[in-house]
């Protein structure tokens, strides 16, 4: 984090990651203390980003506008407008492993080259290509 310029915070938004948002904010306070010895400025936080977002359209509509409400209101921190929901294809293509001889290691593969092999990998693809936009929008590069 002293060299990053930006940062996005992924969490799932539940309450007790929530909690953990003071702990993050207290540990960029340090870092940036740090940074500014050094020269640099401030980690610009692009924010929190939505991940493991249930697709249940009675949670999304409900549950989910509190959760997000909760991160601005309460942790005076952005969220993102991309969501990474939780899809079976993401846990396939995170899951992977690559067998050499006695071991299994883990082998995670991008859902970019995953959709190749999974076609129900497209919803993720997208939520992906939003998130690329958005930080590509946010950082200020069009």
């Amino acid at each position: 984090m002293i060299t990053a310029d930006y940062l996005i915070i992924p969490s799932d938004l539940k309450p007790f990651a929530n909690q953990g948002l003071s702990s993050v904010k207290s540990f960029l306070k340090d870092i940036d203390e740090f940074r500014d010895q050094l020269g640099r400025e401030a980690l610009d936080i692009i924010g929190v980003l939505p991940s493991k977002i249930s697709t249940n359209s009675k949670f999304l509509e409900k549950t989910f506008p509190k959760q997000k409400a909760a991160i601005t209101e309460h942790y005076q921190m952005p969220v993102m407008s991309t969501i990474i929901h939780e899809r079976v294809a993401l846990s396939h293509c995170v899951n992977q492993t690559l067998t050499v001889g006695d071991l299994e290691i883990p082998d995670p593969k991008s859902i970019f080259s995953y959709v190749q092999t999974d076609k129900t990998a497209g919803p993720s693809v997208s939520e992906f290509e939003n998130l690329a936009a958005e930080v590509l929008e946010r950082v200020g590069v069009s």
